[in-house]
């Protein structure tokens, strides 16, 4: 079972919204927000020179006062009223010009004060004890666990309404290279590879050279042991009327995944600070997709780990995704080529590329073949690798040098 809620003891998390033209999703992600039942929030919203109003729906919710909300608040509830006692401190950055999501990432992070960083995708809605259940589960799981995610529900149109299926569980790995969102596009259920539940799940293996934990212990702790548990269900928090409660998503123990979707991750702001690389946490020549695996990828290498809550629920109207490739622009498809290069040209290991390759060479084949002949639109791509090259082999030589865990241990992962 999950870890029983508690107190928050004065704890802030820092709430990073990014924007770019999302106003039609910005009030109900705000909504949600506003309800949460942890008090302690700040929230940083960065826009990247949106041409809509994105930038006056933050600064409506920031002159609203809102903040932490009561418990019973319910995901299809209005926006809150405002509160005096307890307000919101919001930042709005305004960039002016589109510096990406990594960069504004960056900025936010650059002003957060949390020890906790909640990052938002606009087109998402929190359950209101989203962040409160994320806390909860990291102080369960213990220092080890730097990045969180809930379980996301697929959304859709600009009111963020709950599909039947399920949007991303976390990040999980295979062999041809290619990362993907847990149980995504599938019911509940359907899809559980790269989910390994705590408590059933062995340590990373023996302690050599090339695996030095961060702790002395690396084996996944027992819920049991970790914390109280209530009696039945989570506190009392299985009988509110949320939205999903007739889902099954709130009984469930905590699981360990690769890592976090960024749509809806958290991470402590001890994982950020030691996963930077040139004083960046996210890699900001990714632009945009991807990252969210590249600082995965980075932060298992650096010996953190990830959290799976079940019991965490928000609701994510997802615009990419494979199927969808011919509808996205030639910007975001250029990106994502160029990134799938990227993410393995920094953080592969050697032992995985060899282990890999007889996966990941016929699909890259595939890849080049596809940009030189039905998508030269992504041709840039090939040619930012090779422009920055010296660049991204000195990303790779301090991320390796830095590595706790060898490639052998985190070959698990990969499937």
């Amino acid at each position: 079972m999950e870890p029983a809620l508690s107190g928050t003891g004065g704890r802030l998390v820092s709430v990073v919204l990014v924007t770019w033209n999302s106003a039609a999703y910005l009030p109900r992600c705000l909504a949600g927000i506003a309800a949460q039942t942890w008090p302690e929030l700040e929230v940083i919203a960065v826009d990247n020179a949106s041409n809509d109003e994105s930038v006056a729906a933050v600064e409506t919710f920031r002159g609203s006062g809102v903040g932490g909300r009561r418990s019973e608040a319910r995901a299809s509830d209005p926006p809150p009223t405002p509160d005096p006692r307890r307000p919101t401190p919001i930042t709005v950055i305004r960039n002016p010009t589109n510096a990406g999501f990594a960069r504004a990432v960056n900025q936010a992070v650059a002003v957060a004060r949390g020890e906790f960083v909640q990052l938002l995708n606009p087109d998402a809605f929190l359950e209101p004890d989203y962040i409160e259940r994320l806390v909860a589960a990291f102080d369960a799981a213990g220092e080890d666990f730097g990045a969180a995610t809930g379980t996301l529900i697929r959304g859709e149109g600009s009111a963020i309404e709950p599909t039947a299926i399920i949007d991303s569980k976390g990040i999980r790995m295979t062999r041809s290279g290619r990362h993907f969102d847990i149980g995504q596009g599938k019911p509940d259920g359907e899809d559980e590879r790269g989910l390994a539940r705590m408590g059933q799940t062995a340590d990373r293996g023996p302690q050599t050279a090339d695996h030095r934990p961060r702790t002395a212990d690396r084996s996944l702790p027992e819920a049991q042991d970790a914390v109280q548990l209530a009696d039945a269900g989570i506190d009392g928090f299985e009988s509110r009327e949320f939205p999903t409660a007739d889902r099954g998503l709130r009984s469930a123990v905590l699981n360990e995944v690769f890592g976090a979707s960024g749509a809806a991750a958290m991470y402590r702001r001890t994982f950020i600070d030691d996963v930077a690389v040139d004083g960046q946490f996210l890699d900001e020549d990714f632009f945009t997709f991807r990252e969210d695996a590249d600082v995965a990828w980075r932060g298992q290498l650096f010996g953190w780990r990830a959290l799976h809550v079940p019991g965490a629920v928000a609701i994510h109207v997802r615009t990419v995704t494979p199927e969808r490739r011919r509808d996205i622009s030639a910007a975001v498809n250029m990106h994502s080529v160029k990134n799938r290069f990227l993410l393995r040209l920094k953080n592969e290991s050697l032992y995985l590329a060899l282990r890999n390759a007889m996966f990941e060479i016929p699909r890259d084949l595939v890849a080049l073949v596809a940009v030189l002949t039905m998508e030269r639109t992504s041709l840039p791509a090939l040619q930012w690798i090779w422009r920055n090259r010296r660049r991204i082999l000195a990303h790779r030589r301090e991320i390796q040098r830095r590595r706790r865990v060898s490639g052998r241990v985190l070959a698990r992962w990969f499937r």
